[in-house]
C-alpha cells in the first residue's frame, strides 16, 4: 500500500509539471525546433521567433507568447520572462519574474469562474505591465504596487535588480510611445494568431 501511494504522488507531482505548447512559425524549446504541440515539464526554456507565435497550457492556465519571446516556465505556478511579451490567462497564483527585477502576481484567486488578466511587453530596457482583468500585483525595485483593472506599471531598467516602477491609473495617461506598444502588441496577436487570451491554440486551426 504504501509503495502504491508514493507511485501515485509521484505520477501526480510529475503531471503537474507538464504543460502543453501549441505554436505556430518559429518556436523552439531548449534549442530544439517545436511542430504544432509539445509536452514541456518543469525548467524548459521557449523561445519564439520573429514569424512565430506560442501559446503554453498549464492546468486551467493559458500563456501567450508573441513573437520575439523568450521565457522560462519555471513550475506550474511561475515563470521567468527575459524578452518579448507574454499574455497570461490564470484562476490560479500564476506569477511571472520579471528578469531579476521583480514580479507579476494575480490577486484574487480560488474564485469558481474568476480568471485574471494580465500582460506584460518589454520593449529594450522598459517593461509594461498591463492588469487587463483583475487585480495584479507588482513588486519592482524594492516597490509593491497593485494595478487594478485597467491600470499600468512601467518598468524601467527590466531585468535589473535595481529596477524602478512607475505607476499609471490608465492607459489613456501613458506616453504615446508606450500606449502604442502594449495596444500595437495586443492589435499584431490578434491579426496572426487569435485573441491572446483564448485557450490553447489548436495545430488546425487557421
Amino acid at each position: 500500500m504504501a509503495n502504491m501511494l508514493v507511485l501515485s504522488m509521484l505520477s501526480y507531482c510529475s503531471a503537474s509539471t507538464v504543460g502543453m505548447l501549441y505554436v505556430k512559425g518559429d518556436v523552439q524549446v531548449d534549442g530544439i525546433a517545436v511542430k504544432d504541440s509539445l509536452a514541456v515539464t518543469a525548467g524548459s526554456v521557449i523561445k519564439v521567433a520573429d514569424n512565430g507565435t506560442a501559446n503554453l497550457k498549464i492546468n486551467s492556465t493559458s500563456i501567450y507568447a508573441v513573437k520575439n519571446t523568450s521565457f522560462r516556465y519555471s513550475n506550474p505556478f511561475e515563470l521567468v520572462l527575459d524578452s518579448g511579451g507574454l499574455f497570461v490567462n490564470t484562476d490560479e497564483q500564476v506569477q511571472t519574474n520579471l528578469g531579476n527585477c521583480g514580479s507579476v502576481a494575480p490577486v484574487n484567486v480560488g474564485s469558481a469562474g474568476k480568471f485574471t488578466k494580465y500582460e506584460i511587453q518589454v520593449e529594450g530596457s522598459k517593461g509594461y505591465v498591463y492588469a487587463r482583468e483583475l487585480p495584479v500585483t507588482v513588486k519592482a525595485g524594492g516597490k509593491v504596487i497593485e494595478l487594478q483593472s485597467g491600470t499600468v506599471a512601467v518598468i524601467e531598467g527590466f531585468g535589473n535588480p535595481n529596477c524602478t516602477a512607475m505607476y499609471y491609473d490608465s492607459m489613456e495617461k501613458l506616453p504615446e510611445s508606450a500606449k502604442a506598444i502594449l495596444i500595437g502588441s495586443y492589435t499584431a496577436a490578434i491579426v496572426f494568431a487569435a485573441y491572446p487570451y483564448d485557450q490553447a491554440i489548436s495545430a488546425s486551426k487557421p
